[in-house]
């Protein structure tokens, strides 16, 4: 999955990814309302394999978040 972002600073393409993360940073969170899209498919993907008693699974992953910022664009 490639979900490409780009928008002005500040318009919430972390939060959107992330969610809140000052609250799922916490051991205790269970999710809710504050989840991001990654938060989400994760939580959503071990669900289903937990469903699959019979079958084996190895996952990978990687996030990349590119911060540009420009002195002179402004």
């Amino acid at each position: 999955l490639y979900v490409p972002l780009a928008s002005t600073a500040g318009s919430g393409k972390t939060y959107t990814m992330s969610g809140r993360e000052d609250v799922i940073v916490s051991d205790s969170y269970s999710g809710d309302t504050n989840d991001g899209i990654i938060t989400r498919a994760v939580h959503h993907l071990f669900a289903s394999m937990g469903k699959k008693n019979d079958a084996k699974y190895q996952l990978s992953a990687s996030y990349l978040e590119v911060r540009w910022r420009c002195n002179r664009c402004a």
